[in-house]
């Protein structure tokens, strides 16, 4: 099993709030789009082989990507933080 990135971690944690792990290395977080009482929104912390961090919201199932830099913009965090997700 590949490690966790603490570095996607620590900048999804400053733009969500704190995490629960979940299954495998995906970490639960309350989704900004839909508000549901309970974390549905998983997020990868582990890259696939093509890099990626895929990430889905399992209520609104609206709130999708591929990557924690799209993440990041679509919540609206600091552009030093997405570009630190790209790097």
């Amino acid at each position: 099993m590949s490690k966790i990135n603490v570095l996607l971690k620590s900048l999804v944690d400053q733009a969500l709030g704190d995490s629960k792990p979940t299954s495998g290395n995906n970490h639960s977080y309350y989704c900004p789009k839909c508000g549901h009482a309970k974390r549905k929104l998983e997020v990868d912390l582990t890259e696939t082989a093509q890099g990626n961090n895929v990430w889905n919201c399992w209520t609104c199932g609206n709130f999708k990507g591929r990557t924690v830099a799209a993440l990041l913009k679509a919540v609206g965090a600091p552009l030093p933080d997405i570009e630190k997700a790209r790097s």
